[in-house]
């Protein structure tokens, strides 16, 4: 089981890399 939710923490720091990378982008363009 300690394997699996360690899958899951991998892909929850995906997810939030992924989102913060996004969120930059759009914050940088709405300045522009």
């Amino acid at each position: 089981s300690s394997l699996c939710s360690r899958q899951v923490h991998h892909l929850t720091t995906e997810a939030f890399n992924w989102l913060c990378g996004e969120i930059e982008t759009r914050f940088q363009q709405a300045q522009v």
